[in-house]
């Protein structure tokens, strides 16, 4: 449940409260001591739990004083629209891979009418092929009509990725 598990982690912070608090996915796994429970034949074995059950919890959360706001996190836009139907708090943010080559705009526009933020993680590229060193992988940084823009303005590959979503309307997190 998460109300005792927002109390323990605040506890383990020592903290009164969290400004955010976020659901990671639209899915939990199987509860226990195992990170990532898999059964005999490695599949993943997930939760019955619903977000919706969570997302109520999480209100409760706001309403006793633990958190600030709450969001969401990996999320679609029928996943954000079960949310928001029973919700009696709506979500202030939905955090997704989003940079050039992922731009999610249809996304973004979604939340922008809901009135949700738009929060960009790995806006370098995504965190799986890269952080791993897939040499295949597709590199935005790398991006040859990237870098040129930036040489074009005295900017970094970085900079100009970052300009992009935030003329997006959305918050990067500049992290690779």
């Amino acid at each position: 449940m998460v109300v005792p598990t927002c109390k323990r982690t605040l506890a383990d912070l020592g903290l009164d409260y969290v400004d955010l608090y976020l659901i990671h996915w639209p899915h939990a796994f199987k509860e226990g001591d195992d990170f990532i429970p898999e059964d005999s034949n490695g599949k993943i074995i997930y939760s019955k739990v619903d977000y919706v059950d969570t997302w109520k919890a999480m209100e409760e959360c706001v309403k006793l004083g633990l958190t600030k706001s709450i969001g969401l996190s990996n999320f679609n836009s029928k996943q954000i629209q079960r949310v928001l139907d029973i919700a009696t708090i709506k979500p202030v943010v939905n955090q997704v891979e989003c940079h050039p080559y992922l731009n999610q705009k249809k996304l973004i526009n979604f939340c922008k009418k809901k009135n949700i933020v738009v929060t960009a993680y790995s806006p370098f590229g995504g965190p799986a092929s890269i952080a791993e060193g897939n040499p295949n992988a597709p590199n935005p940084l790398l991006d040859p009509k990237i870098k040129a823009i930036g040489d074009k303005r005295g900017k970094s590959t970085a900079q100009v990725i970052l300009r992009y979503l935030i003329q997006c309307g959305v918050v990067p997190i500049p992290k690779q």
